[in-house]
C-alpha cells in the first residue's frame, strides 16, 4: 500500500500534478512515517509549487529521518540559492556534496551559487573537480571562461570559450565572450570577427551590436561603429549605456553637438548619472562655451559630492577665468576626495602660482611627481617654478 501511493505520488511530481502528488505522498506518510522520501517527495512537491517555507518544514524531516540524504540537503540549498540567501545555500550544497561526491548536478550548483556571489576563484576550482575529467560539456566550460574573464585572466578565459564553441559552435553568447576577451588582450581584429560571428547568430540582441561598436571604435573605424550603437539602441532604446557609449564615439571625432545629444538621452533615462553631466561640461568646454561647461560640472558634484574629476575641471575652469583662490578651493577638494591623482596636485601647483604663492606651488608639483615620476611634463614644471 505505501510503495503503491509512493510511485502514484512520484509520478504526479513529473507529471506537474502538485495537489494529486501531495495526496498520494501524505497517505503514504500515514502508513510509513519513518521513510525518509516521503517528507523528501513532499518538499519537492512543494518547492515546486514556490512554497519554499512548507519545503523547508518537509526537508528539515526528511533529513531528520535520515541525516546522510544528499538529494535532501541539495534541494534545501536551491531553497536558499532561489531565496538569494547564498551563503546558507553554500553550505548545503558543500552538505550534499561530502555526502555523495559522485553527483555532477551538486558541483554545478555550487559553482551556479559562487557565480552569483561573484567569487569566481571558487567557480573555478569546483567545476575544475569534474571538468573535463568527468564531464565535458560547452555550458560549463563558458561558465570557467567568463570566471577567468572577470578575475581578468583573458588568456586562460579564452582557451575555455575556444573549448565551448569547440562543442558548440552555433552559441551566440561564446563568440560574445570571445569578443570581449579578445579585445581586452588588445586583439582588435580577432575581437572583430567574434563580435561579428556573434550579431550574425543572434541578430536580435542588442549586446552584440554594442560590443561591435566598442570593437570598431578600438580600431577607429568610427563611422562603423557610430551605425553598430545605433543599432543597439534600435534594439533597446530605453538603454541609457547604449546613448553613453554612442556620444563617447562622437567625442573621439570631436563631435561635441552628436555627444551632448546623446549624453542627454542618457541622463533621459538616468537622470542621476553624474558622469554624463561631466561629459556634457567636457563638450560644452570643448566648444568654448565655458559658463555652460560650469554649469554641468556644478550639477555634476550635486548630484555626486564625490566626483573629484568634476572639481578638478571647475578648478580648471576658475584658473581660465583667472580665480585662482577658487581653484585652489576645487583642486583641494579634489584631491581630498582622490589623494593619488598626480595632475590634481600639479593642477593645484598652477594655481598656487597664480596666487604667487611659489613654495606651495613647488611643493605641489613635487607631490605630483612622487606620484607620477615618468611625467616629464611635471619636472619641467617644477624647474620652471623653482627659477621664478
Amino acid at each position: 500500500m505505501f510503495g503503491d501511493e509512493l510511485l502514484k505520488a512520484n509520478k504526479a511530481l513529473v507529471n506537474g500534478d502538485y495537489q494529486k502528488a501531495l495526496k498520494h505522498y501524505f497517505k503514504a506518510e500515514k502508513t510509513a512515517p519513518w521513510d525518509a522520501h516521503i517528507p523528501f517527495g513532499i518538499g519537492n512537491t512543494y518547492f515546486s509549487m514556490g512554497d519554499y517555507d512548507k519545503a523547508l518544514t518537509y526537508l528539515n524531516k526528511a533529513v531528520a529521518s535520515d541525516p546522510k540524504y544528499a538529494n535532501a540537503y541539495n534541494l534545501i540549498g536551491n531553497i536558499y540559492f532561489n531565496r538569494k540567501e547564498f551563503d546558507l545555500s553554500v553550505d548545503f550544497y558543500k552538505k550534499a556534496l561530502g555526502l555523495d561526491p559522485s553527483v555532477i548536478n551538486y558541483y554545478t550548483n555550487l559553482a551556479n551559487v559562487f557565480f552569483q556571489m561573484e567569487d569566481y576563484p571558487s567557480v573555478i576550482n569546483t567545476l575544475g573537480m569534474i571538468v573535463p575529467e568527468r564531464v565535458i560539456d560547452d555550458g560549463l566550460y563558458n561558465m570557467i571562461g567568463v570566471s577567468y574573464l572577470y578575475l581578468g585572466h583573458f588568456e586562460d578565459a579564452i582557451s575555455y570559450f575556444r573549448k565551448a564553441v569547440g562543442i558548440n559552435p552555433n552559441v551566440g553568447n561564446y563568440y560574445y565572450h570571445l569578443s570581449i576577451a579578445n579585445r581586452n588582450q588588445g586583439n582588435f581584429e580577432t575581437a572583430l570577427q567574434y563580435a561579428r560571428k556573434y550579431v550574425q547568430l543572434e541578430p536580435e540582441r542588442s549586446e552584440g551590436y554594442q560590443e561591435l561598436g566598442a570593437v570598431l571604435l578600438d580600431l577607429e573605424i568610427y563611422d562603423q561603429s557610430i551605425q553598430s550603437y545605433e543599432k543597439a539602441i534600435e534594439l533597446a532604446p530605453d538603454n541609457a549605456i547604449y546613448y553613453k557609449q554612442l556620444a563617447d564615439v562622437y567625442t573621439w571625432i570631436d563631435e561635441y553637438d552628436q555627444a551632448i545629444l546623446n549624453y542627454q538621452e542618457a541622463i533621459k533615462l538616468e537622470p542621476q548619472w553624474a558622469e554624463c553631466y561631466n561629459l556634457i561640461g567636457d563638450m560644452y568646454y570643448f566648444k568654448e562655451d565655458f559658463e555652460e561647461a560650469k554649469a554641468y560640472y556644478r550639477k555634476t558634484v550635486e548630484i555626486d559630492p564625490d566626483f573629484a574629476q568634476a572639481y578638478n575641471n571647475l578648478g580648471g575652469a576658475a584658473l581660465r577665468d583667472q580665480d585662482y583662490q577658487q581653484a585652489v578651493s576645487f583642486f583641494k577638494k579634489a584631491i581630498e576626495i582622490d589623494p593619488e591623482s598626480d595632475i590634481f596636485f600639479d593642477n593645484l601647483a598652477h594655481a598656487y602660482a597664480g596666487l604667487q604663492q611659489y613654495d606651495r606651488a613647488i611643493a605641489s608639483v613635487k607631490k605630483a611627481i612622487s606620484l607620477n615620476p615618468g611625467d616629464d611634463d611635471y619636472q619641467t614644471h617644477l624647474e620652471e617654478l623653482v627659477a621664478h
